[in-house]
């Protein structure tokens, strides 16, 4: 199977933790599922994070500017999906809130949080509006919806209208190059 991740959406050190969520999520599936092909598709200043040594994986660099959000989004929404289509995608994971409007493929969405539906009045009205209708569209369109903890799960049936069993919860793990087992000593 042919599985891509889309990761236009990292800005280096912009994002912080979703940033190492994403690093961590890439390498960890490249290391676990030897069987499938991974194209990870990403552009000119985001291509460094993601260079993995990995037999089944293979960069693809968009032409886009990713720090424009507008000209991402629109090249993820047009030209993305033709893309896929040439690679015979099997698979697109799209690890940033949202999917896409013109699905040619199996689509997986990982949905970080919905403080913008939970909260909305901290955003603007532009933003509001981008964000819950592109989300609540993704969501519903998606194959499957990925999510780090029970409440957003919730946050995503309860403003959405998804049904929970559409939706997976799978809690972070642990950097294990930062951090270790403690070892109880029995005195």
């Amino acid at each position: 199977m042919k599985i891509a991740i889309n990761l236009l959406s990292t800005v280096p050190n912009q994002i912080g933790g979703v940033e190492t969520f994403l690093v961590n999520l890439v390498q960890s599936l490249l290391k676990a599922d030897v069987e499938n092909e991974f194209l990870l598709f990403v552009c000119k200043n985001n291509k460094n994070i993601f260079q993995f040594e990995a037999n089944n994986s293979k960069q693809i660099i968009c032409d886009v500017n990713n720090n424009s959000r507008a000209k991402r989004v629109l090249y993820e929404q047009i030209i993305l999906p033709f893309i896929l289509k040439q690679h015979n995608v099997d698979l697109l994971i799209a690890p940033g809130n949202t999917g896409l409007i013109f699905k040619n493929c199996k689509i997986l969405v990982i949905v970080y949080d919905l403080i913008s539906f939970v909260i909305p009045e901290i955003f603007p009205l532009t933003k509001r509006l981008y964000v819950h209708n592109f989300v609540k569209y993704s969501c519903k369109k998606a194959d499957k919806i990925v999510t780090s903890s029970a409440n957003t799960k919730n946050d995503i049936v309860k403003f959405i209208g998804v049904d929970e069993n559409k939706i997976d919860v799978i809690y972070g793990g642990v950097d294990k190059k930062n951090f270790t087992d403690i070892q109880k000593k029995h005195h």
